[in-house]
C-alpha cells in the first residue's frame, strides 16, 4: 500500500492568480531542463541536490515559508514536497502538472 501524501497539490491557476504569502517556487528539474525555460523568480535546486541544499540554501532556512515544488509534469516535485514535509516543512506544496501545465495555460516561461 502506498503511503498517503502529506502535502497539498496546487494548480497552475492557484499559483498564478492567488499566490501564497512569502511563496517561493523551487524548480527541481535537472540543469538542462532549467536552461530550456523556467518560471520567473523561481529557485533552481535539482531533486538530486535537495537534501544537501536543505543545509546550505537560504530558501530552506525558514520551515514555515510557502515552498511550491515544480518539475516537468509534477512527479519529481511531488517527491520533493513529500521529502520537505517529512523534514518538518509546514508549507510544502506540489505544482500539479508541472511546467507542462504552466505552459499549456499560456503563462510566461523565461529563458536564460
Amino acid at each position: 500500500m502506498a503511503a498517503e501524501k502529506s502535502f497539498r497539490e496546487l494548480s497552475v491557476t492557484e499559483i498564478s492568480e492567488y499566490p501564497l504569502p512569502d511563496m517561493v517556487i523551487v524548480d527541481v528539474r535537472e540543469h538542462e531542463e532549467w536552461d530550456d525555460g523556467h518560471l520567473a523568480n523561481s529557485v533552481h535546486v535539482p531533486l538530486g541536490e535537495l537534501q544537501d541544499a536543505l543545509h546550505s540554501h537560504p530558501v530552506f532556512q525558514d520551515k514555515n515559508r510557502h515552498l511550491v515544488m515544480l518539475c516537468r509534469s509534477g512527479n519529481r516535485s511531488a517527491s520533493a514536497a513529500q521529502f520537505l514535509t517529512d523534514c518538518g516543512f509546514e508549507n510544502a506544496y506540489n505544482l500539479g502538472g508541472g511546467i507542462i501545465a504552466w505552459a499549456a495555460a499560456g503563462l510566461p516561461i523565461e529563458m536564460d
